[in-house]
């Protein structure tokens, strides 16, 4: 016999003792003479519950009794040895031990040992799941062995078969329940943006954005597009201009604002960003970097580059160097401190340097909250904040500067918005700001006027068919002519089924509410009052499903380069618009 068998059936046998042993050691004569009185008191029951009663205890099931009476064996040795294998073995052998215990051994609730291991059995699986195309995993060889397992009657598609038949099918239905969802919606709110992907090819995706019948701002994909024409801005936008209204994204605008100020303190800024390369480059620095920061007690962090297209990168970066400052100055003394040159007052510009818009930009990119109608009021907030540094004495001259700056470009950008109508009448629309998101009574006034002729004319159900109320004509007699009187006085009130008048008295009943909490949703609150304001609530579709950026559709690109990888890079491109479609509305 070859040495490994004897040594397995050695182990097998050792094991087999221990299971023996200490089930004997459990069994005391005490013990048993209590078991054998349960099991007898268990064949002379005196009711179905008596049935479930054993040691004390009334089992939730009949089979969780005859477990107690060791009428029928549990599965507690499967599950150790599973447990054990779990420490040594891989999820191939794991699932080959599952499947042996199965077959051959009969447990109990093999459903309970799979819902206990699956993770393990699954883990090389779901690695394989994370890192490649889902399409393409049926041609996975432990996959294979997965499904031939669970269910050996499946047959599975072929790559081909996914690829030219069950893709294709799935992104036709797809973009119908698209459509669909589409159909009854009042407005929507289109970002776009561009994607070069690894084989130099060009892609534009289009996201709507809109109000559901929930009330809730909603997000789709409409569709990534393989783009041929020149990339500017005036080619991508042609096509939409023509029919569409434009609003510069808001977060872009901010990283123009914050560049161009930037700029002043950019010999600082080099300075850091050489202290970060050098740290990502040596990984022996690295390394004492980690260690020091562990002697001091301090959570082990790594420094962050900054991209030059997102200046909160730029943030992020003097941030964290400021959060591990002492470990990286005690390191740079000890291996390089050459690179130690930023001075004293250079770490306080640092240290104030910009942390408001970074705190907007990240406000303002949500996709699932109102954004439009804070535009103006960040603008303000920010103007007002950099305000307080252009004079000030007691900062370092630095900051002065970028706020003069800073404060500069805000005002010119900011006039593009503060004589928008759309965006005016969106703040008096957020049940959050209405006439306290104004800078002055002049451009509330504006506002109202605006919406106010804008409500004039939404009809809402019979109000663009029906004629004006005819008061005085009707029966001379019968319970009509008791509520005559108040009837009238009523529909004075109301403007009755004058558009005109019922779509102003419906304004002024609005903002007379009182305004609702900064940190609640206002969606939420026009949800419960939609059909108290109908032709506000209107408006509202319109107006608060604007999103202030453009981030939405960046992100359909963050995931992209995860689907054409190198691996994949033979995609054909109507492959990839379908996955980069599917990829996101699927979700």
């Amino acid at each position: 016999m070859p040495r490994a068998q004897r040594a397995r059936n050695g182990r097998r046998t050792a094991n087999a003792t221990r299971m023996y042993n200490r089930k004997q050691q459990n069994n005391t004569p005490e013990r048993s003479q209590t078991l054998a009185q349960e099991k007898r008191n268990a064949l002379s029951p005196t009711s179905f519950e008596s049935l479930k009663a054993f040691d004390g205890v009334i089992h939730a099931t009949f089979k969780a009794t005859c477990f107690a009476l060791e009428l029928s064996e549990n599965d507690e040795q499967w599950k150790n040895s599973l447990a054990e294998a779990t420490l040594s073995e891989s999820p191939s052998k794991l699932r080959e031990l599952f499947a042996i215990i199965i077959v051959f051994c009969q447990p109990s609730e093999p459903q309970f040992l799979w819902e206990q291991f699956r993770n393990e059995f699954c883990e090389d699986i779901l690695h394989t799941e994370r890192t490649r195309l889902n399409d393409f995993l049926v041609e996975e060889k432990e996959f294979k062995n997965l499904i031939q397992m669970l269910a050996p009657g499946y047959v599975l598609p072929s790559r081909k078969s996914v690829s030219n038949s069950l893709l294709p099918q799935l992104y036709e239905s797809t973009v119908d329940n698209i459509k669909n969802k589409l159909k009854n919606v009042t407005a929507v709110c289109l970002t776009t943006d561009a994607w070069t992907s690894i084989n130099n090819e060009y892609y534009v995706a289009v996201t709507a954005h809109y109000i559901d019948d929930d009330t809730k701002m909603s997000s789709i994909l409409i569709g990534c597009q393989h783009f041929t024409a020149k990339h500017t801005a005036v080619e991508m936008s042609s096509p939409l201009k023509e029919q569409w209204r434009h609003f510069p994204c808001f977060a872009h605008s901010i990283n123009l604002i914050v560049q161009s100020g930037l700029e002043t303190v950019k010999l600082i800024l080099n300075k850091v960003k050489a202290i970060v390369e050098y740290f990502k480059r040596s990984t022996y620095a690295l390394s004492r970097l980690n260690e020091i920061q562990t002697q001091g007690s301090y959570s082990v962090l790594k420094l962050k580059q900054d991209c030059s297209t997102k200046w909160n990168s730029t943030y992020d970066m003097v941030d964290r160097i400021l959060k591990i400052k002492d470990p990286v100055l005690s390191t740079l003394a000890i291996i390089n401190n050459d690179l130690n040159t930023i001075t004293f007052d250079e770490w306080n510009v640092l240290k104030v340097l910009c942390q408001i818009f970074y705190d907007v930009t990240n406000e303002i990119s949500s996709e699932n909250y109102i954004s439009i109608s804070k535009v103006t009021i960040f603008s303000r907030a920010m103007v007002n904040y950099v305000s307080g540094f252009t004079n000030n004495s007691i900062m370092p001259t630095e900051i002065c500067s970028v706020a003069k700056i800073l404060k500069d470009k805000l005002h010119s950008r900011s006039d593009q918005l503060k004589n928008n109508e759309v965006v005016m009448q969106s703040i008096l629309l957020d049940p959050r700001f209405k006439k306290q998101g104004f800078p002055n009574d002049q451009k509330y006034q504006s506002a109202y006027q605006s919406l106010s002729r804008k409500v004039q004319i939404v009809p809402i159900g019979q109000d663009a068919q029906e004629p004006e109320a005819t008061l005085g004509i009707g029966p001379l007699f019968g319970p009509e002519t008791i509520w005559k009187d108040f009837d009238t006085r009523v529909i004075a009130v109301s403007g009755g089924s004058n558009v005109t008048v019922a779509g102003i008295l419906e304004l002024d009943r609005y903002i007379a509410e009182p305004l609702l909490k900064r940190t609640e949703d206002p969606l939420v609150w026009w949800n419960e009052r939609k059909l108290i304001y109908p032709k506000l609530y209107q408006l509202v579709c319109r107006r608060l499903c604007i999103v202030a950026t453009s981030v939405p559709c960046e992100r359909i690109f963050s995931k992209a380069g995860m689907v054409l990888t190198e691996r994949w890079s033979r995609l054909t491109i109507d492959k990839v618009e379908k996955l980069l479609f599917l990829n996101h509305n699927l979700d």
